[in-house]
């Protein structure tokens, strides 16, 4: 082998080492922003747990399939926190994506199969406990898009712009909504609201 020849094979083994070390550092790199990643979405995602599995919950009418779909909301949500440019809108952002995996959960199962609502509230009423039971177990047999509204309106306490966003729904469209689910519950109740 001449000098030419070794000098090639040197060269090439070089290269092979540098591209092995520069495919190990993007890997640790990446482990390491995965890291970073996932604490970070538990930093942001710990004050909405429960209010966001409450929503998921209620809006399946506590199917057990409602844990199955939350852990997908929370793997989504981890999975393409790079894409939320602000931070600050983390809630409606986390919330969105659960109304889509409620929305793709109801595709997929076909029309909604109400089953009853008889377990206890996870946030404890304030005022008339019997009064807001019966109204949330009134609710649980709205429509799915009325029902997800309703829990979005009351229990997550959204503003009718903050559904809009979350939804897709035109801001009239939530009103709509909300006082459809508003005037079933009341006749429901029978005018006692």
């Amino acid at each position: 082998m001449g000098m030419r020849e070794l000098e090639a094979v040197a060269l090439n083994d070089m290269r092979k080492e540098n591209v092995i070390a520069l495919v190990r550092d993007k890997w640790l790199s990446l482990l390491k922003g995965r890291a970073i990643a996932r604490d970070e979405f538990a930093r942001l995602a710990q004050p909405f747990k429960r209010p966001l599995y409450n929503l998921v919950a209620k809006s399946l009418n506590f199917s057990e399939d409602a844990e199955d779909v939350y852990q997908e909301v929370m793997m989504r949500g981890f999975k393409y926190l790079h894409s939320l440019r602000d931070r600050e809108s983390f809630r409606q952002w986390i919330f969105s994506i659960a109304h889509n995996e409620i929305k793709r959960y109801y595709r997929r199962r076909g029309r909604d199969s109400s089953t009853p609502f008889d377990e206890a509230l996870a946030v404890p009423p304030a005022g008339n406990p019997q009064l807001v039971g019966e109204i949330y177990r009134i609710a649980s047999r709205l429509k799915p898009s009325q029902r997800e509204v309703f829990f979005l309106f009351y229990q997550s306490e959204f503003s009718i712009r903050e559904i809009h966003e979350i939804t897709g729904l035109g801001e009239g469209n939530v009103k709509y909504i909300l006082n459809q689910a508003r005037n079933r519950i009341r006749l429901v109740l029978g005018g006692k609201t």
